[in-house]
């Protein structure tokens, strides 16, 4: 079939005939494509979408095979993304056959769409192995051979165009490089997308945006704030266009103060609350006062206001974060470098790496500065429980490395920030209505090396990490975390679009010439994944672990009241602890958590990290491997609870769900766990059979976790 040495390509001719094509060999290449090409091939296109260009006869390499396997498909870039299309369109059947996978499918892009807002470097290979990267500007004159598209989720396509027209590949080439580096936010898919997007969902749908002040007002009410007030001297955004229209300051500051002081502040981004335990002791953060001393009496003035509000005799703590986390441009250096180390093209490139691992990771710092967050987050935790006193964090700005402080000390005080619910409108309030500029950051159009840093992906690191560290006290998973990081880079959300508020508002009023635009909020998972798939987001240790909500649920309690009852009972619990001077705050206290930040503790992320990186897989183990053990055990916990009140007759026939991937959906049998092999990359990278280069390695089916189990799979009892 083919010579030792030599590149094969597979090309789908239909769903039944498979046809292996030499790369050397043009004649047949030609003749394989002139009758794949008959067919009318397009990718699936979002409202507003549009066709720039396209080429035939495009070959997309699979990962680490040297550029010497691959499928023949044509390319096309849109105004959104970059599409490989075959016709092979089987992985996209909405109803999956016997042996199809089941893994996570997002409805918004194909398996081989690369949305133009994750493409973070380019690169273009004219002849032999070297490569140009190619920058904003960049017009291609010449025949390419090879372009690699490095995305932000750390994974790499690579295309070759050896057989494709000079004049398609020149096109497309270009096409690739202007759109991705767009100059302009107008310039964005999102303006023809918001045009064309209709908003589904009436009020039950809404989510707490921080943009009117009963949002605020309502999480103060939850929080039992007492003190602190609802702003509005932000109106219009005459104070700051970098802060929300509405947010909350020390009862005794006048709106007139505000207006005084914001002038000495950059932006004008002024003293914010964030937080406050059930005692009254309060998180806010501030920005760094202009350095003369006539302007310091600004910050002074809100310390003390703090103090009065609080009716706290001790002064406030003042920490600046610049002294002891990493600041923006280092924790750039550090993402560029992991990036270098977890980012590789071939086995070769794979195993130099691999023979000095751990002294790579350790030169990249990327672990050392999550240590550093986690350990100001402990020692902010500390400061507010045991000595009791309130906490000022100050940063340059106060809107990148404040916002993972602020958010990873509620997270480790409050429970309700580790429901998805609580933890997404966390987000929303310390992330998105303070003005984190994830436009810049994450270079969504053209912006300077000094503005670009993944701080928020160091966030949801540090998240992975008191995940770890608690696996039980989260109610979502690293699949949700890793899912969130890549819903950064669709670039249709306007949660994650925009610099501010301001810039928002100003996108979805104005739009393109003054037409009124619409954009969905992240928060809908239902617009990308299945019910099904969005099963993956729930820890079944959390669910096991809070098993009295499900009873309540049963028991014919709303799921919203009987979070609501728990959120209470937290709270009480919570105040005895914080009111209570002869209680420490390590007193057997489950519901607050103290990270441990020691290099021995601290993980990288491989899931996020290296699910591409197929040679640094885990076949049949991992975290997903223990993820869905944990499922089939709550699962039978839930089966053996449910037999036992039967025959106690103290609960209905029907059985409760687990609201896990398990759960009991009407079928007779799980089949999709028939087919269906486990790596430490599930549910992102497809199955490992499909990929030539790992056919030499045993996989342990995940139906054979079933083998000795004794779930009872009697779907007559599952509720409806």
């Amino acid at each position: 079939m083919k010579e030792k040495g030599k590149a094969t390509f597979q090309s789908y001719v239909d769903k039944s005939e498979e046809t292996l094509i030499d790369e050397d060999s043009n004649e047949e290449v030609e003749q394989n494509a002139s009758k794949f090409f008959d067919k009318d091939l397009e990718p699936n296109l979002l409202p507003g979408e549009k066709i720039i260009s396209y080429a035939k006869s495009v070959l997309k390499f699979d990962p680490f095979m040297n550029k010497k396997q691959g499928t023949s498909g044509h390319l096309f870039v849109t105004n959104f993304k970059v599409s490989f299309v075959t016709a092979d369109k089987s992985s996209y059947e909405e109803v999956p056959s016997k042996s199809a996978i089941k893994r996570q499918r997002n409805k918004l892009i194909d398996e081989n769409d690369i949305p133009l807002t994750n493409i973070s470097n380019i690169y273009q290979c004219i002849s032999g192995s070297k490569k140009k990267k190619m920058t904003s500007g960049n017009i291609v004159s010449g025949q390419t051979k090879y372009l690699e598209l490095y995305c932000k989720d750390f994974q790499i396509h690579t295309f070759g165009f050896k057989f494709t027209n000079k004049e398609e590949g020149k096109a497309i080439v270009n096409a690739i490089v202007h759109h991705t580096f767009p100059t302009r936010a107008d310039l964005l898919f999102a303006y023809d997308f918001g045009d064309c997007f209709q908003e589904q969902g009436g009020s039950e749908d809404a989510f707490p945006e921080y943009n009117c002040s009963k949002d605020w007002e309502n999480e103060m009410s939850r929080q039992n704030c007492k003190g602190w007030r609802v702003t509005d001297v932000n109106i219009n955004y005459n104070l700051s266009t970098s802060l929300s229209e509405y947010f909350v300051v020390p009862g005794q500051l006048l709106n007139s103060d505000l207006l005084q002081a914001a002038g000495q502040f950059p932006s004008g981004r002024i003293l914010v609350w964030s937080f406050s335990l059930p005692n009254g002791i309060s998180l806010s953060r501030i920005s760094q006062v202009q350095q003369e001393s006539e302007f310091k009496i600004f910050e002074v003035k809100m310390l003390s206001a703090i103090k009065q509000t609080c009716g706290n005799s001790i002064e406030p703590e003042v920490i600046d974060l610049t002294k002891c986390c990493p600041t923006v441009k280092e924790v750039q250096q550090s993402y560029e470098k992991l990036k270098e180390l977890c980012m590789t093209v071939s086995i070769k490139e794979f195993v130099t790496n691999d023979l000095s691992w751990y002294s790579n990771l350790d030169n990249t710092q990327w672990l050392q500065s999550i240590c550093k967050c986690l350990q100001t987050t402990d020692d902010v935790k500390k400061l507010m429980v045991n000595g009791k006193k309130d906490v000022v964090l100050k940063e340059e700005q106060s809107y990148d490395i404040s916002c993972i402080i602020c958010s990873l000390v509620q997270i480790c005080l409050d429970p309700y920030y580790r429901t998805i619910t609580g933890f997404q409108q966390l987000i929303q309030r310390e992330w998105i209505a303070l003005g984190h500029p994830f436009q810049k950051r994450h270079n969504l159009i053209a912006a300077t090396e000094a503005e670009q840093s993944p701080v928020f992906l160091m966030f949801l690191d540090c998240v992975w990490q008191l995940m770890e560290q608690f696996p039980s006290c989260f109610a979502f998973t690293e699949t949700y975390l890793t899912t969130l990081w890549d819903s950064v880079h669709l670039g249709i959300f306007k949660t994650f679009l925009f610099d501010n508020c301001h810039q928002q508002k100003k996108f979805l009023k104005e739009g393109r010439k003054l037409k009124q635009v619409n954009l969905p909020s992240v928060w809908k998972w239902n617009m990308q994944f299945s019910d099904d798939d969005l099963l993956l987001f729930n820890n079944p240790l959390y669910n096991i672990k809070n098993l009295k909500i499900a009873q309540g649920i049963k028991n014919g309690t709303s799921k919203e009241t009987a979070l609501v009852l728990r959120d209470k009972l937290y709270a009480k619990k919570l105040t005895e602890l914080y009111r209570d001077d002869d209680k420490q705050l390590f007193y057997v206290n489950v519901e607050v958590l103290h990270p441990s930040y020691t290099s021995a503790v601290i993980k990288l992320w491989k899931q996020c990290y290296l699910r591409w990186n197929s040679p640094a897989e885990i076949i049949g183990g991992g975290n997903p491997s223990q993820y869905l053990q944990q499922c089939l055990l709550v699962e039978e916990i839930i089966n053996l609870h449910h037999t036992m009140l039967k025959l106690q007759k103290k609960q209905s026939q029907k059985r409760p769900k687990s609201e896990l991937i398990f759960q009991n959906d009407g079928l007779k049998s799980p089949t999709f766990l028939d087919s269906t092999y486990l790596t430490s990359s599930f549910p992102f990278t497809p199955n490992p059979t499909n990929q030539g280069q790992m056919n030499s390695f045993v996989y342990t089916p995940l139906s054979s976790y079933l083998q000795h189990s004794v779930i009872d799979y009697d779907y007559t009892d599952a509720v409806e």
